[in-house]
């Protein structure tokens, strides 16, 4: 499995995560699994119900959207499952826009901005 541009990966919940999930908001909507290196290889995470409450209320305070969360096991190690919808309003993160452009995640420029805001 590789990262594309509604599929991303992440070793461990972090601001990078949230970025990621903002972008996704603001693109087509997309899932994040955290546990899971950029190379696909799974790392696994350690998961309870503390940890993911306070990934959802991370989520929810930072972001303001809403997200599903499943725990899965893989290769004998238990990952996070993060999906996001597209957001029918503009979704900020520490002030700045990001966006999915193929499999990276990208603050928007000025102008990308501007025009983003003008037609949300």
């Amino acid at each position: 499995m590789i990262e594309t541009q509604k599929m991303e990966y992440k070793e461990k919940f972090s601001d990078r995560a949230l970025e990621t999930l903002c972008a996704f908001a603001n693109t087509k909507g997309g899932t994040l699994y955290i546990g899971i290196a950029d190379d696909g290889g799974i790392v696994g995470v350690d998961v309870n119900n503390e940890n993911i409450r306070a990934i959802t209320e991370k989520i929810t305070s930072k972001l303001g959207i809403h997200h599903e969360i499943e725990v899965e096991n893989r290769e004998g190690k238990k990952i996070i499952k993060i999906f996001v919808k597209p957001s029918p309003i503009p979704i900020s993160f520490n002030g700045k826009y990001y966006e999915r452009v193929g499999n990276t995640t990208r603050e928007m420029t000025s102008e990308r901005l501007k025009e983003f805001l003008l037609k949300g």
